[in-house]
């Protein structure tokens, strides 16, 4: 790799830990900025799905600006709206000004995101551990967000000095994006690889089941993510340094889980690790509904962390011959994802307004358990496929002596 594009693969890596950290930001400080405004369940739901909007959103609008501006004035542009919308946060009395706020910032991440994403993908060329990397650097950013909001919370000062900091690192990114050569780029954005041989990705029965496992996964990881500290504060009575430990906890896990994983997947194949970890997963999560010592959900907590670490990046990979046909392979892919993050989050403010935030948790079974369903299928799947092209490759050879 040369001195250029080393140079570029350190902005991605920056700028994935900028992107982690603002991530979590939302979820650390929920109980504090419900507090503020005196919020209830049910609109503090509608901020994660705001922002799992802004995310979808992301891909139509680089779709249509990259190719027309390219990947820099793309990103220069679009951006911005993180720290523009936090300042936004940070001093607006008007409460329902939060929702399209949080639809900004999910914007603004989605697009520096999408537009990484494709970065990296021209860097990595046959080094997939780039990717990888870049991926430890968001995990990197979501651990210490949370730890920083409990030293800060804990040191007496108010949650609007996170978002100032959010803020900063959010300005440091755009300017990052100023200085990196990332103009090359920009000719590939149209460029497709694909062989027309190929059956298209919209008839492979795979494309679905990975989209809807990653569906209920990402609408489960944020529905977590987003209310663990409102859930262990507000239904169990846990304090509030102790809470948003945990959610550090489990974004370290995944950092760690994702080495592992990316040891293992040489040795398991992969549709076997996802299975293993999605059952993992739904052990964990009702074990942590039905216990309140903290020493036991610390444990539970690490343990889920790990089981969870790898179904992103396993799904991914399980289905990834399929998802580079085209770029509106990726597309339509990510856009059944995102769906996840909208509605789940949204259905858990929902129930525990009306009901109790332990009710809105329990809700994220539903999603656990369809997870896991998505996995047994592609799992066999997968395996069906195999002995077909098997029987397929050994009667053409009876055919063709």
């Amino acid at each position: 790799m040369n001195k250029k594009n080393k140079k570029i693969l350190l902005g991605m890596f920056y700028t994935f830990f900028v992107c982690g950290f603002i991530a979590l930001m939302l979820g650390a400080i929920l109980p504090s900025l419900m507090e503020a405004y005196e919020l209830d369940y049910d609109i503090a739901g509608l901020f994660f799905s705001a922002n799992s909007v802004g995310s979808l959103l992301a891909s139509f609008v680089v779709g249509f600006f990259a190719p027309k501006l390219g990947l820099k004035k793309t990103i220069i542009i679009f951006s911005p709206l993180v720290f523009l919308a936090y300042i936004g946060v940070a001093t607006t009395n008007i409460v329902f000004l939060l929702i399209p706020l949080f639809v900004f910032v999910g914007l603004g991440l989605g697009c520096v995101n999408n537009i990484n994403n494709f970065i990296l993908s021209g860097l990595a060329e046959n080094k997939p551990e780039y990717i990888s990397l870049s991926h430890m650097f968001f995990a990197i950013g979501a651990f210490v967000s949370p730890f920083l909001a409990s030293l800060i919370m804990a040191s007496g000062f108010g949650f609007k000095n996170i978002i100032y900091i959010g803020i900063i690192l959010a300005i440091s990114m755009v300017l990052i994006y100023f200085v990196l050569p990332v103009g090359d780029f920009s000719a590939k954005v149209n460029k497709v690889e694909r062989n027309t041989a190929e059956k298209p990705f919209y008839k492979h029965v795979n494309f679905y089941l990975a989209g809807f496992l990653l569906f209920f996964y990402l609408g489960m990881e944020m529905g977590i993510s987003g209310f663990l500290v409102a859930y262990l504060t507000d239904y169990l009575s846990l304090d509030f340094d102790f809470a948003t430990r945990q959610l550090s906890f489990l974004w370290l896990m995944i950092i760690l889980g994702r080495l592992l994983t990316a040891y293992l997947s040489s040795k398991i194949k992969k549709t076997t690790i996802l299975l293993i970890s999605t059952l993992g997963a739904i052990a964990t999560f009702v074990g942590f509904l039905l216990v309140s010592n903290p020493a036991t959900i610390t444990l539970i907590v690490l343990a889920f962390g790990l089981f969870i670490s790898s179904i992103f990046p396993m799904t991914i990979a399980s289905v990834s011959g399929i998802l580079k046909q085209s770029s509106s392979a990726m597309g339509a892919f990510l856009a059944i994802v995102g769906l996840g993050g909208i509605f789940v989050p949204m259905i858990i403010g929902f129930l525990a307004h009306r009901f109790t935030i332990m009710t809105g948790m329990r809700s994220v079974i539903v999603s656990v358990v369809l997870m896991v369903l998505c996995a047994i299928l592609l799992k066999v799947s997968v395996i069906t496929n195999i002995n077909s092209k098997h029987l397929h490759n050994s009667s053409q050879r009876k055919k063709y002596p």
